[in-house]
């Protein structure tokens, strides 16, 4: 068994073969004792294993599972580099220790899942091995897999290879696979930024590789009448991303990318921008023809060249009928302008069974005013979708002089009243802290409905009292408060009626706008007693009150 034990430069212990496992426990336990254990070792092992496989936390862990395979890593400027080499004669030694293990993989997270700031840089050699060895497996390597999780953790764009990350995106995909969340391309977000002072700013050159694969792996299924045909711009891999490897892998390479399985059984899926914003848009139509699709993250790529170079400005191919038929989550994140949003609310069907939305758009590369986020935005949200339970909107707010758009908490009202809302998550920045001074127009009736507020404008106590008259369930709440003084004879609990006796957690920020604080820690402290005793005064049976915490609540905890 020794020639098949992989190696690897630091202290891990190898799985083993089932015999050399009981083995080893033979040697260490009483006679009695063994007599039991071969009763149960069998039974145990077949229960244990599967277990202990569904899970794979980093690529790592099954690369070793192939004999001779040597992996070194080590911490340079704060990343995590992985270097991985598979020896020549893995063409040829038995691969049965990897065939033990491998079927049971359900999930892989190819990077693990640490922080997502930590940048993780695997570089490999011995491509063409795995990729000869994935063709004698009749095109898997990974049979069962339904979860791929590939996020490059804050990789820096001067490490980035287009090669490479088509060759770790297309390794282990599997026809089984129901969920990709394919998030592999360099960010230049403040994180990053932070962590890695030489990052270049400037983005890599190319959309992301793997994400205009995927939609022509997607394409290929996408037969008869319904035949797409992908523009040059999804042509992939091209010349000079080839040009530009630094693997030093010529045209050879171009039979890994090919007879790829069929992805059809997707049911969620995670994309960056570049695959649907280019071309004529002939990427969304393909997504499209997913028959199962329940959940779709369309993800902006921060800080790159891509949206500026490659985003298409034109007229985008409509969506025809029919498609997307089992869309319930749709999340446009961090995208760069509102045209997306308006082709997909603005085409037939598409979000009539959406129950969750999320609407981030690049604060950075995109703003609305307050007129076209409540004559045209929130319109199309509660007349296109009006299912929605679980709604997340987030937008940079541009300054108009005219602009004669409702106030954030009327826009907020004008949603509640239209649609089924467990959980609101509204932000629109910019222009309320330019005008804080706003007020609530039209005092709405109550929406039992609503369970958890995360609501960014700022407000000042008597305009939390009439937000929480018109929310009496609610659970969860989240606000900024204006820093406002208290008075001596300040009476709360005695001079108001209770919004509502649920118990509640409330997240409050004070914002200290003539100190220019964003939150003013010594206020609370100075005035924590008083501070309590307003919100009990609005909620008596307040659990949690948190000021300047991270909120750690997930929201499915209100749907």
């Amino acid at each position: 068994m020794s020639d098949l034990q992989p190696k690897a430069s630091y202290n891990t212990r190898n799985p083993l073969f089932l015999p050399e496992i009981t083995h080893m426990i033979i040697q260490h336990v009483s006679t009695s004792h063994r007599y039991n254990l071969s009763r149960t070792c069998k039974p145990l092992f077949q229960i244990v294993v599967p277990k202990l496989w569904s899970t794979v936390l980093s690529v790592e862990q099954l690369l070793l599972l192939i004999p001779g395979t040597m992996i070194t890593q080590e911490r340079v400027r704060g990343d995590n580099k992985i270097s991985i080499t598979i020896p020549k004669s893995a063409l040829t030694e038995s691969w049965e220790r990897y065939w033990v293990y491998a079927p049971h993989a359900k999930m892989l997270s190819m990077y693990g899942l640490g922080s997502p700031f930590q940048g993780v840089i695997a570089t490999l050699h011995g491509w063409d091995i795995l990729f000869a060895k994935r063709r004698e497996f009749q095109g898997v390597l990974l049979p069962c897999l339904e979860w791929l999780d590939i996020r490059g953790t804050g990789l820096p764009s001067t490490e980035f290879d287009p090669i490479c990350q088509l060759a770790w995106f297309t390794l282990f995909l599997s026809p089984t696979l129901k969920l990709l969340e394919l998030k592999d391309y360099p960010s230049s977000d403040p994180f990053t930024l932070r962590l890695n002072p030489s990052f270049d700013q400037s983005g890599s050159e190319f959309p992301s590789p793997s994400a205009l694969l995927l939609v022509n792996i997607l394409a290929k299924s996408v037969t008869g009448h319904h035949h797409i045909t992908l523009s040059s711009y999804y042509d992939c891999p091209t010349n000079q991303m080839l040009a530009s490897s630094s693997l030093g892998i010529h045209k050879d390479c171009l039979s890994w990318f090919e007879h790829t399985p069929d992805l059809i059984n997707l049911t969620r899926l995670t994309i960056y921008s570049c695959a649907v914003l280019g071309g004529s848009g002939e990427g969304l139509v393909v997504l499209g023809h997913l028959p199962h699709l329940e959940g779709l993250d369309i993800v902006g790529i921060s800080g790159s060249k891509v949206d500026s170079r490659y985003s298409f400005e034109g007229n985008f191919m409509p969506i025809p009928p029919g498609l997307f038929p089992c869309l319930k989550s749709l999340h446009l994140t961090s995208v760069p302008g509102s045209q997306l949003f308006y082709l997909i609310w603005d085409s037939n069907g598409v979000v009539s069974n959406l129950t969750e939305a999320r609407i981030h758009l690049d604060a950075k590369r995109s703003s609305v005013t307050q007129h076209e986020l409540s004559s045209r935005i929130i319109p199309r949200l509660c007349k296109r979708s009006p299912n929605l339970r679980h709604l997340n909107i987030s937008v940079s707010l541009r300054s108009k002089l005219d602009d004669a758009g409702l106030s954030e908490p009327d826009m907020l009202f004008e949603l509640c009243s239209h649609l089924p809302l467990s959980v609101l998550q509204f932000n629109a920045s910019g222009r309320a802290r330019a005008n804080p001074e706003f007020h609530l127009l039209n005092p709405p009736s109550a929406f039992p409905l609503l369970k958890r507020l995360d609501f960014s404008s700022i407000l000042n106590r008597s305009q939390l009292r009439t937000l929480a008259a018109a929310f009496p369930n609610l659970q969860h709440i989240s606000i900024t408060l204006t820093v406002e003084p208290f008075e001596e004879d300040d009476a709360f609990d005695q001079s108001h009626k209770p919004a509502s006796l649920q118990p509640l957690v409330v997240h409050a920020r004070f914002e200290n706008r003539a100190l220019r604080l964003r939150s003013d820690s010594r206020y609370v402290n100075e005035n924590l007693p008083r501070i309590t005793s307003f919100f009990k005064s609005i909620w008596p049976n307040l659990s949690d009150l948190d000021s300047d915490k991270p909120c750690s609540h997930s929201y499915q905890e209100f749907l």
